[in-house]
């Protein structure tokens, strides 16, 4: 099985593949050419015919760096490192209480549903309720 779900395997088979596209880049070898050395990968996906999105695999027990890299090679979503702590949380709670792997796409509508709905929604407030933090400065109070 080429699969990981520890974060710590995650995070070093995702700065593998980094590593392993910025080298083929900088020697203009095709990826599936070049020698492979991704930890915690012997051999490399494409040489037994498998490809490479079905490698990281997100569970409960998956950390930040599995998160991340699947929403940036999938959806091409990078979160800054405070972001990725706080979601990795929030994918943690939804797998284990769902107790199934969570894809690509599931964990895009997870972010969404955490994130962004609350941007979409305008702040209810009225104008009996709201009240300035403080005086402006260079205002008097009449």
């Amino acid at each position: 099985m080429h699969a990981a779900f520890s974060g710590t395997h995650q995070d070093a088979i995702n700065k593998g593949f980094a590593e392993h596209r910025a080298r083929a880049k900088a020697t203009g070898v095709d990826e599936r050419e070049l020698e492979w050395r991704v930890p915690y990968l012997p051999i490399g996906p494409a040489d037994i015919g498998r490809s490479y999105d079905a490698v990281i695999t997100v569970n409960s027990q998956s950390g930040k760096g599995g998160i991340a890299y699947l929403l940036q090679s999938e959806c091409g979503l990078t979160l800054p490192r405070r972001l990725q702590i706080d979601f990795a949380r929030r994918v943690q709670q939804h797998t284990d209480a769902t107790g199934l792997e969570a894809t690509a796409e599931q964990l895009f509508k997870l972010f969404e549903q955490t994130y962004l709905t609350t941007l979409r929604t305008p702040p209810q407030s009225t104008s009996s309720t709201w009240r300035p933090a403080a005086q402006p400065p260079n205002r008097r109070r009449r």
